[in-house]
């Protein structure tokens, strides 16, 4: 019986065998519409086989609650859901759907005897043997450094199965295989090299027994696997800590047992601001993986943007072949569990009061890895029902309508409209210099327009007018940037254009270079950047990133030029809030608005563009 929320297996039957299920916690059924022991299941051998698909798996009614089956076999006329009373009988058959209470949905999937259930029942008495009972109290450093320890000498006799002598080639034919051969063992993959792997940008743990596989099992770790055990917020020390459900465990072992990689992904930002010292950091994530007793991978990125979700440069780590042995993870058969996913505070009577979440960057993980399922924390091991999507915080600007737009690799030269803009010669001022304010946010493409003009302009030889640009970034005060374009309009000995390259946001700025330029006799003009407040915000993360060191390798050497310095987002919002659309009536000449238009040098910017890039 499998789970479709979750894809969880709830339990498995071999034949001739009977289970009993109900409101458990063996099962995870809360339901109160469901009894503790509410449907008996009984898979029988039948005279034309032995197993398989000649199994005949019943169903009996035991409890007092809800029992339905949900038939969806062709030969029944599509989906025909039958209520069973107390004693009532129903067979099943493989794809039946059972519903117990109100919406506890359980799949039926038969498989033959020697496939992969008993494939998954013998990869958990593998992962358990020598472990000892787990108790669902924390247990101190001492205890869990001899549980680390017990958990290494177990996979030693999980991994001493393996086929240490399989290639890298042997490997994907081995998957490949098993895709459709379901009887080939995981157990036969090699195990990827234990340890710890620092990048710099991002560390990488590795425990006994860690199998590659092309179906990656992702999980968040604070907030989704572990908590704090003083309530706070961020933990106090290095053993401020426990396992968030008593689920926990349990649940990422099975996963284990059906084939999938658990890989953590957690941003730890409190390394680079200096709260937290790598050397605690890697005691915490050993004794935590200890606890949780199932072999995984860890990313964990310590600095930097690229490989910091929402961003997937630790997706990339992971598909890199000392990381997974050469098989390519499938985000088509991967899912991701993060509790950084936009709900809002749950209020109200009969809600839990759990606060609204922080952001949204282990959703967009998701989504920019293109992984096939995101869950909560509380969906995958409570079996929560999830919040509508339509309820979540997502970012404003939305980067992935990009992916195929046509414009994406558009050259975004200067459009005619703007050439004839900047050259006009029939506005009411007859001056042969022209000044052109700039307005807009920080990254909304203003350096990049002045550039192509600059280009466009130089390229009319002598005919064409001189071009100045005044920039604060370079000039460092107004008043300087003033002076500046004050000492191009006047020097201008025939045609010239002044471009002032700063935000311009508010009519104070803009005034008193409409005041300069009417002092030198000059005509001024306005060219307003469309580019949404978010659309900037995600450029500018987008700039950092590709500034960034180590691009596409984190173990690369440094920037060959010294990084801009990055713009806050309390920058943005100040911008935000004096923000005043130009007008005629300011004294400007002809105002022009310049759509944003991105462009790429590279594919791989493009793809980076398009990915959800802000964590909220």
């Amino acid at each position: 019986l499998v789970c479709p929320r979750t894809g969880r297996t709830v339990c498995t039957i071999d034949s001739g065998g009977r289970v009993v299920i109900g409101r458990q916690p063996q099962f995870d059924i809360r339901d109160a519409a469901c009894s503790r022991q509410q449907a008996r299941l009984d898979l029988q051998q039948t005279d034309s086989g032995s197993s398989g698909d000649s199994d005949s798996l019943t169903v009996t009614c035991v409890g007092a609650g809800r029992l339905y089956v949900n038939s969806n076999s062709d030969d029944k006329g599509g989906d025909q859901r039958q209520l069973l009373t107390m004693g009532e009988s129903a067979r099943l058959a493989n794809g039946d759907a059972l519903i117990l209470g109100n919406d506890c949905l359980l799949k039926v999937l038969l498989a033959p005897e020697d496939s992969e259930p008993v494939v998954k029942k013998r990869r958990l008495e593998q992962l358990n043997a020598g472990e000892g009972a787990q108790q669902d109290s924390d247990e101190n450093p001492s205890q869990v450094d001899l549980q680390l320890n017990l958990m290494r000498q177990a996979a030693a006799r999980f991994s001493s199965q393996s086929d240490c002598a399989a290639s890298a080639s042997q490997l994907e034919a081995s998957n490949s295989a098993s895709q459709s051969n379901p009887s080939d063992s995981p157990s036969q993959l090699k195990p990827t090299p234990t340890g710890w792997r620092d990048f710099g940008a991002v560390l990488v743990y590795t425990t006994p027994g860690c199998l590659p596989s092309r179906k990656i099992a992702g999980f968040d770790m604070d907030g989704t696997l572990i908590t704090t055990q003083s309530g706070r917020v961020f933990a106090k020390d290095l053993a401020d800590w426990k396992v968030i459900y008593p689920q926990v465990p349990g649940r990422l072992k099975s996963l284990v047992a059906e084939g999938y990689k658990v890989a953590l992904f957690s941003n730890q930002k409190g390394v680079e601001v200096g709260k937290v010292r790598v050397e605690d950091l890697k005691v915490k994530i050993e004794r935590v993986s200890a606890r949780l007793g199932a072999p995984m991978q860890v990313f964990l990125s310590v600095r930097g943007q690229r490989y910091r979700k929402p961003c997937t440069g630790m997706w990339h780590l992971l598909e890199r072949d000392e990381f997974n042995a050469g098989l390519r993870p499938d985000p088509a058969e991967s899912f991701y569990v993060g509790d950084a996913a936009g709900r809002p505070a749950e209020t109200g009577k009969g809600r839990t009061g759990r606060k609204a979440d922080f952001s949204c960057s282990d959703r967009l993980f998701a989504l920019n890895c293109r992984m096939s399922a995101f869950h909560t924390p509380e969906e995958f091991f409570l079996d929560h029902r999830p919040v509508p999507l339509a309820q979540c915080r997502m970012p404003e600007f939305d980067p992935t309508v990009l992916l195929n737009a046509k414009n994406a690799h558009a050259d975004c030269s200067p459009t005619d409209e703007l050439r004839q803009f900047l050259l006009d010669d029939s506005s009411s001022s007859k001056s042969a210099a022209l000044l052109v304010l700039l307005v807009g946010y920080p990254a909304s493409g203003k350096s990049t327009l002045c550039a192509q003009i600059s280009r466009l302009l130089a390229g009319q030889g002598a005919a064409g007018p001189a071009v100045c640009v005044v920039n604060r970034d370079r000039l460092g005060t107004w008043q300087k940037c003033v002076q500046s374009a004050e000492t191009a309009l006047k020097s201008a000995s025939g045609r010239a254009i002044v471009l002032v390259d700063n935000t311009s946001v508010d009519q104070e700025s803009r005034q008193r270079y409409i005041e300069c330029a009417r002092r030198c006799k000059a005509g001024a003009a306005c060219l307003v950047m469309q580019c949404s407040l978010a659309q900037c915000l995600h450029n500018e993360r987008y700039r950092r990133i590709v500034e960034e060191e180590a691009v596409d390798n984190p173990a690369d050497g440094p920037p060959s030029k010294k990084r801009r310095e990055p713009v806050s987002e309390m920058v943005f919002n100040q911008m935000r809030a004096k923000f005043v659309e130009p007008s005629l009536s300011e004294g400007f000449d002809r105002i022009l608005k310049v759509p944003f238009v991105p462009s790429f040098q590279v594919d791989e910017h493009r793809r980076l563009y398009c990915q959800y890039l802000m964590e909220k």
